[in-house]
């Protein structure tokens, strides 16, 4: 994904933006990710990658825009799916207002079950999740749809039998995390005339993390001992207003406005065994206001040529920071079937609350309030579009410019936020963070797709690109995500095994390969006279793991029956077992490092009727 980091990606769900775990400052606890969304509820979602239109804002790389589709309004429909990551159970169907309907989806942790009997890597996931929509259109008052989504989950991460073999390089760690999220939402659209209507959103989201880490003491039979307690709460209650109309057929007009109230505590402390004190990182709370508006002229010069010039404003109420972003984007129809595309575009974003008051007690000059620019980008695009016989090519080249970028103020220091993953990357800074950095990315990437006909599918995506970071010193070095290269191959075939075509079998499969992850290089000296952990100068992830790869395959066998269709599926994730690295951990202790891998070849049976 552009942007050097997922927190460029803006996640919006019918209109609204919703909490990310991957967003710089989430801490990966909450349950708020696209996996809790089933994709028998999604309608046709889309994905922006750079240039992106001026009705989107708070996002640097892209935008995914999810949408829930509607219930059948015609009959009452349902379905149950267990398997061996869970229950599945979903229904729609009409209600008796005019043309109204209802969807719900419903999921619950095969793990959670089994507590204390199922681990992946050691972990034992627990998990619910809900979402749904509901549809009522009106005859002269406009349709209204009532939306949302909820989870929580509980993980527990206890030592494993390896951990006391290397007992002796320092204490055993307990970690016990909750996380819940939550959005509700009311839509309503209605057409003021033939040609223009007036879209309107209230919703309100929530994400809430708390970790429990504790000591084992090898030394004193295991003791446990608190070393870590935190707690993350954002709260946002959000106004989305948008106006569209259609002049004529030659030209579109749309502009709206978004207000968004911010709410935050934040409460982490970390106990630090030389001084035997707790130190305080974190301990704030309060609200901001969130400001946007937007306007987007489409223009339909003639048949082959339409051009879409349009702006964005937004303003964080918390320091009167502001930022007024251009863009355009320019589509010619060479044929029938082929297009080009050229878009330009400047994105921004605040940094994630969190960053604004972070404190490392190191350094007692540093302010509890960081006063920080917006994170910039500038995109320019270059696309091509080419269907022939059913197949669909695609080709982007594209170029972003990143400035404005949080960095730490400090000429020894690699830190910027770029490469910051979670909050936890700002607890080794010594000193105050300061908008000056830079980055770039750079690549081309190319699609071709058969969608399904005849029975079968193929899609085929492969990046190659580069991306490169700057310190406070203004010196460049690739970025934490800067892998080079990704490719992904999707391909499937059914076949009907009796005259009736009632039963039918089917093999998909999926390979994903990938640049290695990327690492710096350990100062072993230095780190022993600092007594912490000191990479190599100037050599920042200049190192890289072995390339990433998985190949999944599965076979399903589906029945038809007049009132119920059932369907029996096992999928096997990683077929050839193959050990990716996950991260690398490095004990200053024992100066040894070691990997994290990540799941290995993984069997997963599910059966599902619907009826």
């Amino acid at each position: 994904i552009r942007g050097n980091s997922p927190k460029g990606i803006l996640w919006k769900l019918e209109g609204i933006e919703i909490p990310n775990p991957n967003h710089f400052g989430s801490t990966g606890g909450g349950g708020g990710n696209i996996s809790m969304l089933s994709s028998s509820t999604l309608d046709k979602s889309d994905f922006y990658t750079g240039a992106f239109p001026a009705e989107f804002g708070n996002a640097l790389s892209g935008v995914f825009d999810l949408k829930l589709r509607r219930g059948n309004n015609d009959k009452h429909e349902h379905s149950v799916m267990i398997g061996a990551l869970g229950i599945e159970a979903a229904t729609e169907g009409p209600l008796k207002i005019n043309s109204s309907s209802y969807l719900v989806n419903f999921r619950y942790s095969t793990f959670a079950l089994l507590k204390g009997v199922a681990e992946i890597e050691g972990v034992t996931p627990d998990y619910q999740d809900i979402s749904f929509k509901v549809f009522l259109p009106t005859k002269k008052a406009g349709s209204f749809s009532v939306f949302g989504l909820g989870g929580i989950n509980k993980s527990l991460r206890k030592p494993q039998e390896i951990d006391f073999v290397f007992e002796a390089f320092g204490p055993l760690y307990r970690v016990e995390e909750k996380g819940s999220v939550g959005v509700v939402g009311l839509s309503h659209q209605i057409f003021l005339t033939k040609k223009s209507y007036l879209q309107t959103i209230l919703a309100a989201t929530s994400d809430n993390y708390s970790n429990k880490t504790d000591t084992l003491d090898p030394h004193n039979k295991y003791l446990r001992g608190a070393v870590g307690r935190t707690k993350f709460l954002n709260t946002t209650y959000k106004l989305s207003s948008s106006y569209n109309n259609k002049i004529n057929s030659h030209h579109t007009i749309q502009f709206g406005i978004i207000l968004s109230k911010l709410g935050y505590n934040f409460n982490d402390q970390q106990y630090n065994p030389s001084t035997k004190n707790w130190n305080t990182n974190f301990n704030s709370n309060g609200n901001s206001i969130f400001y946007e508006g937007y306007v987007q002229w489409k223009w339909r010069l003639n048949n082959r040529i339409d051009i879409v010039p349009g702006i964005h404003y937004s303003a964080l109420a918390l320091d009167k920071t502001k930022s007024i972003e251009p863009r355009i984007s320019i589509s010619y129809n060479a044929s029938n079937n082929q297009k080009i595309i050229l878009a330009v575009g400047q994105h921004s974003r605040p940094e994630h609350l969190s960053t604004y008051f972070f404190h490392n007690s190191k350094n007692t000059q540093q302010d509890k309030f960081q006063d920080l620019k917006f994170a910039k980008a500038s995109h320019i695009v270059f696309a091509y579009h080419k269907i022939y016989n059913g197949y669909l090519f695609k080709a982007e080249t594209y170029y972003q410019y990143l400035f404005d970028i949080a960095v730490e103020k400090n000429a020894s220091s690699f830190f910027s936020t770029i490469n910051a993953l979670s909050v936890y990357d700002l607890y080794n800074l010594d000193s105050s963070l300061i908008s000056s950095g830079r980055g770039s990315n750079y690549g081309v990437d190319i699609t071709v797709e058969k969608p399904f006909i005849k029975n079968w599918h193929f899609l085929v995506t492969g990046s190659l690109f580069k991306s490169r970071y700057s310190t406070y010193n203004g010196k460049f070095f690739p970025a934490k995500l800067d892998r080079g290269y990704q490719c992904t191959a999707i391909a499937g075939k059914e076949w009907s095994i009796n005259k009736n075509e009632r039963k039918r079998i089917a093999i998909n499969g999926k390979l994903l390969t990938a640049g290695g992850l990327r690492e710096s290089p350990v100062d072993q000296v230095q780190s022993d006279l600092q007594k912490k952990l000191v990479y190599v100068k100037d050599q920042y992830y200049s190192k890289q793991t072995p390339s990433y790869f998985r190949m999944d395959i599965g076979i399903s066998y589906k029945i038809n029956r007049p009132e119920s269709t059932h369907t029996i599926m096992l999928d096997v994730q990683n077929i050839f077992n193959y050990r990716n690295i996950s991260g690398i951990t490095y004990n200053i202790q024992s100066k040894q490092s070691s990997n994290e891998y990540g799941l290995g070849l993984f069997p997963l049976f599910n059966y599902r009727v619907e009826f």
